[in-house]
């Protein structure tokens, strides 16, 4: 007897045969993982900076934490350009390297200090930023 496929829904009759009711459609791993292709990853400070092409001509740059390889990670921002993502990951490994020195975490896009104004993260990911200038905030508190 084949096994039921993912999404089924399935009722049993008086006889306990199982008949299958609704059948919904999702995508399979393999097609999941395709969407998502990652072109870069860094390994920084207890996560992963990953880029992943999204599909639409877009790469988004993401962070993830590396007790959890099979998560997607939290998506800091999008770039039309593979280059300027990656440029844009290299950036923010030094960034979240000298925030965590200076006892700031990375809470949704920010940079989070108790009874310090929130930074977001988003800020420091352009190209025209300096990442000396950028690291000064942090210090400066």
């Amino acid at each position: 007897m084949p096994l039921p496929q993912v999404g089924a829904s399935f009722q049993g009759d008086r006889r306990g045969v199982i008949i299958p009711t609704t059948v919904t459609t999702i995508l399979s791993m393999k097609e999941a993982v395709d969407a998502m292709t990652v072109k870069h990853s860094i390994k920084c400070q207890g996560s992963e900076i990953l880029v992943r092409e999204t599909g639409e001509g877009m790469y988004d740059l993401a962070i993830q934490a590396t007790s959890n390889p099979l998560g997607y990670g939290n998506v800091l921002e999008s770039f039309p350009d593979m280059e300027q993502a990656i440029g844009a990951a290299d950036q923010f490994c030094k960034m979240l390297t000298a925030a965590q020195k200076q006892g700031y975490y990375l809470e949704e896009g920010h940079f989070v200090k108790p009874e310090r104004e929130r930074i977001p993260a988003k800020e420091g990911l352009r190209e025209e930023v300096e990442v000396e200038a950028w690291i000064e905030q942090f210090i400066r508190g």
